[in-house]
């Protein structure tokens, strides 16, 4: 008879587990984040490689992104052949390992001789297939390892400082980089970074793979998964969700145009406004870190998304480029616990053994808003000023609060703390029983 543990070893045990848990993904997202050039670090070099040395109009630049971005409109395909495949019997490291060498081939040939448009366009489509595979790998690992033990709310958090501290990072350096780098030292520095990535596939913590090994034995059927996820009824609205707060079509190219050439703030100005913007979202990630422990996602969506509607207002009343910087602190301040909310629902609505494919599936849905609502914003900023553009914004955001009504109750009436994790409630959704 084994001896019965002390609570006092278990919530010992529990702490090393989610310090594990914690520290891994923490480093994942940060490498992801960091280079991935969908967002990440190429992201504002690239803008002005075409806005700059191209010469691109605001509708060509917008469309030449929409081009480099192609891969993520079917990331969903990604995250399903992630699901179901097991490289070399090893999961996911398998993929960090084939995947991240081809992405810094693909930022080697951006480095390597004259950079044209067609060269752009090869180099940059290349990393981003390889960085979707890279991504189906960790968005879907976190989704599993989160509903398994009941913290989607807590991965979520480090999933979003991460991203935004990065995020910030990227811009500033990004702005920075513009002014005193060549796209040669810039591709090269990204090439280094991706090899990061090889490294985590060696390091395997007991605590997030614990369980991988029953889930890439047990493939199931090609057709009937298929069918699974398209059955999936929680998923639609949390895709839906992400993708109505990622068509923002005053951000990006409109914005780009307007502070640099209606406002007057240089590169360097520019990176450092979403700098600021990026960072001014983590305090507000911290506090939901804090309240996803004790109050359920139902209201932590409700309220996150009526402080989010009308984040862009402040940006119709700028006169200077230090307004910019001043003004990009509330707004940061006002979209933490709503974007915080949706990844947390997301990770709760997957399908189960179909993380993946679900995660990606909202991927999907974020780039093809995001560069689709673009080229849109792009079209308004040359019909109306930035200030049509954002009002359009605010407006998309508002078709938020309708969606959220259509959100089952049963996978957001809990918060992080509870018992039930959100795996058995999505278990008991597949089997037709209502926690």
């Amino acid at each position: 008879m084994s001896a019965v543990p002390e609570p006092i070893d278990v919530h010992q045990k529990l702490t090393k587990e989610h310090r594990q848990i914690g520290g891994y993904f923490g480093l994942m997202f940060l490498v992801f984040y960091l280079c991935t050039p969908q967002g990440g670090f190429a992201d504002i070099p690239i803008s002005f490689l075409l806005k700059d040395t191209l010469k691109l109009d605001p509708q060509q630049t917008a469309f030449a992104r929409l081009l480099i971005a192609a891969p993520t409109y079917v990331a969903f395909l990604f995250g399903f052949i992630r699901d179901r495949w097991n490289p070399f019997r090893r999961g996911d490291r398998a993929i960090f390992w084939i995947f991240a060498p081809i992405a810094v081939l693909s930022f080697g040939y951006l480095a390597t001789g004259k950079l044209d448009y067609s060269r752009l366009l090869v180099g940059a489509i290349s990393a981003t297939v390889a960085y979707r595979f890279l991504a189906a790998s960790t968005q879907g690992l976190a989704a599993d390892v989160g509903k398994r033990r009941g913290m989607t709310g807590r991965i979520s958090t480090i999933w979003n400082i991460v991203w935004n501290l990065l995020a910030g990072v990227a811009y500033v350096i990004g702005g920075w980089v513009s002014d005193h780098l060549t796209y040669s030292q810039t591709f090269e520095f990204l090439a280094a970074l991706t090899l990061i990535y090889v490294v985590l596939g060696f390091w395997k913590p007991k605590a997030v793979y614990e369980g991988d090994d029953d889930r890439t034995a047990n493939l199931k059927p090609f057709w009937p998964e298929v069918v699974r996820v398209l059955k999936h009824r929680p998923v639609w609205p949390a895709a839906i969700i992400w993708l109505l707060w990622s068509f923002a079509p005053g951000f990006s190219t409109p914005l780009l145009f307007y502070l640099t050439n209606v406002i007057k703030a240089t590169d360097t100005q520019y990176g450092l406004f979403f700098g600021i913007f990026a960072f001014s979202f983590i305090p507000t990630f911290l506090l939901y870190g804090y309240l996803c422990q004790r109050v359920s996602l139902k209201k932590l969506l409700w309220w996150g998304t009526i402080v989010a509607v009308p984040q862009m207002f402040p940006l119709l009343f700028l006169h200077s480029p230090n307004q910019a910087l001043f003004l990009a602190v509330p707004i940061g301040l006002s979209g933490g616990v709503a974007t915080a909310a949706y990844i947390d629902l997301l990770m709760r609505s997957c399908p189960k053994g179909l993380e993946g494919t679900g995660m990606m599936l909202a991927d999907t849905g974020f780039f093809i808003a995001l560069r689709f609502g673009d080229l849109f914003g792009a079209w308004l900023y040359k019909k109306g000023g930035f200030a049509l553009a954002a009002w359009i914004t605010i407006g998309v955001y508002a078709l938020i609060l309708p969606m959220l009504l259509l959100v089952p109750k049963y996978l957001i009436q809990t918060h992080d703390s509870d018992e039930a994790t959100e795996e058995a409630m999505v278990e008991a959704f597949e089997h037709g029983v209502t926690p």
